[in-house]
């Protein structure tokens, strides 16, 4: 019909990262932090999933040797740095004593400190993993059909009906 092709893949990307973002942070994700994060989600599936000779021999991990624990350290960095921002951009606005946005982000502040039953600690360290977990999922929701895609959205709905139950105490 003569129209601009349209990529389905990146554009259910952008939703449900979008989505997800906003459920964790009550802020909109730029279109152009969306295409870095899919990029770099793309390309750690891609680091991921390359034969490295330390998979074969663990003697030689140390000194990664095809580059493969550095390339995925800058890329887990962007993501950290990226959600780093929204955790010091509303531990400020808590200080002042802004209102609560009722998000993930509020909830794992109300959190943060306590020690769970199996030893971890809600901690910022924690919010950076639990967080990158969330935008990884959004990445999968775009790649994943079937059964999978069902399995995804069941552990994520599960997954923060739990934050939920925490909240509400």
């Amino acid at each position: 019909a003569g129209g601009t092709p349209v990529s389905v893949a990146r554009e259910a990307f952008a939703a449900v990262a979008g989505v997800l973002w906003r459920s964790m942070f009550s802020e909109d994700m730029d279109a152009a932090t969306t295409r870095q994060l899919r990029d770099v989600i793309e390309e750690a599936v891609v680091v991921a999933g390359a034969p490295n000779l330390s998979d074969y021999f663990p003697v030689i991990a140390a000194a990664d040797v095809m580059g493969v624990r550095r390339r995925m350290d800058n890329l887990v960095g962007w993501v950290y740095g990226i959600i780093d921002v929204q955790i010091d951009r509303r531990r400020r606005r808590r200080i002042v004593c802004e209102p609560r946005k009722n998000d993930l982000l509020d909830v794992a502040f109300d959190m943060e400190g306590e020690v769970e039953s199996e030893g971890w600690v809600m901690n910022q360290d924690t919010m950076r993993g639990m967080f990158m977990v969330i935008l990884i999922l959004s990445h999968c929701d775009s790649i994943f059909t079937g059964f999978q895609f069902h399995f995804i959205n069941t552990v994520f709905f599960l997954w923060t009906a739990n934050f939920a139950k925490f909240y509400s105490e």
